[in-house]
């Protein structure tokens, strides 16, 4: 198995959204992207993981293992 560098991962992403024009369509793509994830465990749906600047509710838990970040999924509360 090969592990992308971060500046891979980055310019991956940045190469699939530069695909859209429209910022509402780049809106669409994570909201798409998001209702493909599992939902996020009820043990992370807490107080401290809400993202505050989001009405939705959604929140998110970040872990940092091995030095590299990972981001569970966001999740409406």
């Amino acid at each position: 198995m090969t592990t992308k560098s971060i500046n891979e991962l980055q310019e991956e992403v940045i190469e699939e959204f530069s695909a859209f024009d429209d910022w509402m369509d780049k809106y669409q793509m994570l909201i798409d992207l998001g209702n493909e994830l599992s939902p996020l465990s009820e043990k992370y749906k807490v107080e401290n993981n809400l993202i505050e600047a989001v009405k939705a509710g959604c929140g998110c838990n970040a872990t940092l293992l091995t030095g590299y970040l990972f981001l569970l999924q966001t999740a409406t509360h």
